[in-house]
């Protein structure tokens, strides 16, 4: 019964954001990067910085996608749309600096013993 009832949640789920249409997927994303950039117009120079920022949009995808599946009454699949868009725009602002990050290892520091 569960599954079955699952099951129609997510038929009845299709928004405006969720598309198979190559060109439709695309435009949402150029439009999110669009929206993150004039949001936060500085990017990190540092790449394991920028590497985060990416992490943690992916995170958000990631406990979406299985509130989804085991959780269905805490996301839609409109959240994992949005949250795979905001992904994907994260992941073009990761490689347009990729010739502008500054590549040196940070401190690091030796830890007391156990």
């Amino acid at each position: 019964m569960h599954e079955r009832k699952h099951n129609q949640q997510v038929a009845t789920m299709e928004t405006s954001i969720v598309s198979s249409d190559r060109d439709s997927v695309v435009n949402e994303i150029i439009l999110e990067l669009e929206q993150a950039m004039a949001k936060f117009p500085t990017w990190p120079t540092d790449p394991l910085h920028a590497l985060a920022v990416l992490g943690e949009e992916y995170g958000e995808l990631t406990k979406a996608m299985l509130q989804l599946t085991y959780e269905p009454h805490k996301a839609t699949l409109d959240d994992v749309a949005m949250e795979a868009i905001q992904t994907a725009a994260m992941a073009l602002r990761l490689v347009m600096s990729l010739d502008r990050y500054e590549y040196q290892p940070g401190e690091q520091h030796k830890q007391g013993a156990i």
